[in-house]
């Protein structure tokens, strides 16, 4: 969906359009089920991380909290990337100490990777951040990269590259 029609989408959607909503929920329903499905690794859960964020979307667009959006698929994609978090945090506030088979240590020490490897890719420039974040996290294909991002396909596996060349410099450094 292109930004002009998204954002004509959202001036519909203002004034009670029931088509306007049809149209970004056939749009990217299946997308969110996808994404939300790699966070949450549950069929059920995405489907209702796919409902709410195209419920906050809708809400948001109502109320004017929304006006229009410079890039729609980053827009939608951030909307369920948080949706998902959300409730994965919900889903795992209690952890019984039965589900921890390795030392606290190991724990400590991955949790700490995780954080070092998340501040690495938050120092990368936006353009690569959503180049690796579409690629690792989403498991875009370099072509789907291409398309959403309208670039070059060389232009994104150099900076791929690129970016796996500093997360290495910065990680050794740490």
């Amino acid at each position: 969906m292109t930004k002009e029609t998204f954002n004509d989408c959202l001036l519909k959607i203002r004034t009670g359009d029931k088509h306007a909503t049809e149209a970004i929920y056939n749009e990217y329903y299946e997308k969110f089920k996808f994404t939300a499905m790699f966070i949450l690794h549950s069929e059920s859960l995405s489907e209702d991380a796919a409902s709410f964020a195209l419920c906050k979307i809708f809400e948001n667009a109502v109320s004017n909290k929304i006006l229009s959006v410079e890039y729609p698929s980053s827009y939608m994609y951030k909307t369920i990337r948080n949706t998902a978090f959300d409730i994965l945090k919900a889903e795992r506030k209690f952890v019984s100490l039965d589900d921890v088979k390795e030392p606290f240590v190991s724990i400590e020490n991955k949790i700490l990777n995780r954080v070092s490897v998340r501040d690495a890719i938050a120092k990368l420039p936006p353009t690569d951040f959503r180049i690796v974040e579409m690629f690792y996290l989403y498991r875009f294909k370099i072509k789907d990269i291409v398309k959403e991002l309208e670039l070059p396909e060389g232009t994104v596996k150099w900076r791929l590259k690129q970016c796996r060349k500093k997360l290495r410099k910065y990680l050794k450094e740490k």
